[in-house]
């Protein structure tokens, strides 16, 4: 299992989040899937990325200080 999903499962996703990478030059991607009916804390969420999370949470606290409509 990878990062507690079944390993196909990550190879899917995985295979999705390149075909979505193939528009871009070079994309850092991350999919976050809260799931909190299934597991309290977090235990239920899936966080996938190639990026530094640090750097992708930095980049969510840019838009949302932006706005919805930036």
């Amino acid at each position: 299992m990878a990062g507690g999903i079944p390993t196909y499962v990550a190879a899917e996703i995985s295979s999705h989040l390149d075909a979505i990478a193939a528009y871009f030059k070079a994309p850092r991607l991350t999919l976050v899937i809260r799931n909190p009916d299934t597991a309290p804390n977090g235990a239920g969420d899936l966080v996938m990325t190639n990026d530094d999370l640090d750097l992708v949470i930095e980049a969510i606290r840019i838009r949302q200080e932006a706005g919805p409509d930036a």
